[in-house]
């Protein structure tokens, strides 16, 4: 290259270097890491809790929505944020969460919740090892436990079935493919009575199996989206469900990717009701029952709104304190996604111009012969 050549590229290099620099800034400002990556109602001694991983903390709210807990999640020895959760009270009222942390060694926590401390403690691995996925290269994994007899059962995204194993994470058992066929298996609910319901999310669909111990799994019945009829188009992956203590089931069926979900609310019958009427640009991500009335957690607005039992958006559920940070982490990601977009905006127009200055001042290429 001629020095007027590379008197006009330094800057321009100079100049996309730092569009890297700022898209890689915004990348971290918007890492749905830092989003809501979890959602369960447990219910403890005191009644009904809400437990939402969330800006990399947990956090426990009440049934009026009032934040009686934070943690942050390294505090708890989780090194990432969990793929899914569990909570279980045993038979001794003692309350504890599981955590599933997909590390480079996956591995399932185990805490204990503590009241005096309103905090969870003791927290340890309850069983690690390549052998909790069916498929190495899952990113996603679900599990739910069963704390009466003793069991957790984990499934990978990408694996085609569920496994079951003890609580020092020896294995029991796992569905067999041919029998429970699933694709793209998502989260589980244990509802006791041997009875887990898995969002198996590429047959769009959930499903009840039997899962008594030492019996093979059974599939007990099924209800695919497509039964609604009120879902919008295109959007009728399976990927999460609620059920009421009145039978009141919301389905949460999404478009390829898991984006932009409709809620679908069925009786105790399994007779469809209606369609959620959340927000347009809601991205419901996570659900679960609370009373009478579901949960919903919002992928893009990063936050928790209540749905009855015909559909109705009841609002944002939480106290400041919580939805006060859940806005400083939706500020946060919109941030970054103008830094991105600002960064390929600028990156394209160097490009640009880097190529009409190359055309204009670039040193041309002589013809053989010429003098």
């Amino acid at each position: 290259m001629t020095r007027r050549e590379w008197q006009l590229a330094i800057p321009i290099l100079i100049g996309l270097a730092l569009c890297v620099a700022a898209f890689v800034h915004g990348q971290n400002m918007a890492n749905p890491d830092g989003g809501m990556v979890a959602l369960r109602v447990f219910k403890a001694p005191q009644g009904e809790r809400v437990a939402v991983v969330a800006n990399k903390a947990l956090h426990v709210l009440d049934a009026q929505g009032r934040r009686i807990a934070r943690q942050d999640l390294k505090a708890l020895g989780l090194g990432e944020s969990p793929g899914d959760m569990d909570w279980t009270v045993d038979a001794r009222q003692r309350v504890e969460a599981w955590f599933f942390d997909g590390a480079a060694v996956p591995r399932v926590l185990r805490c204990a919740w503590s009241d005096a401390q309103l905090q969870l403690v003791d927290c340890r691995t309850a069983m690690e090892g390549p052998q909790l996925k069916n498929n190495a290269l899952s990113l996603t994994v679900h599990l739910a436990v069963d704390r009466l007899s003793e069991r957790v059962f984990i499934a990978d995204a990408k694996g085609t079935r569920v496994q079951s194993f003890d609580l020092d994470g020896k294995a029991l058992g796992s569905s067999d493919p041919q029998l429970v066929p699933l694709l793209f298996p998502n989260r589980l609910r244990y509802l006791g009575n041997d009875t887990l319901v898995v969002a198996d999310n590429d047959h769009r669909r959930l499903i009840w199996l039997r899962v008594a111990a030492g019996q093979p799994t059974e599939l007990l019945r099924s209800l695919g989206s497509a039964v609604h009829g009120q879902a919008r188009q295109g959007r009728g992956k399976v990927t999460d469900v609620a059920l009421g203590p009145d039978g009141t089931l919301w389905m949460l069926a999404v478009m390829q990717g898991q984006k932009d979900g409709d809620v679908l609310v069925f009786d105790a019958q399994r007779r469809p009701v209606a369609r959620a009427a959340l927000a347009d640009d809601s991205d419901p991500l996570l659900i679960d029952a609370l009373g009478s009335a579901a949960l919903v957690g919002d992928y893009s607005f990063i936050r928790l709104n209540r749905v009855d039992a015909q559909g109705r958006d009841l609002g944002e559920f939480g106290d400041a304190a919580f939805r006060g940070e859940l806005q400083a982490v939706r500020q946060r990601v919109l941030a970054g996604a103008l830094w991105k977009t600002g960064a390929m905006a600028m990156g394209g127009l160097l490009i640009a111009a880097g190529l009409v200055l190359g055309l204009l001042f670039g040193q041309k290429p002589q013809r053989p012969g010429a003098v």
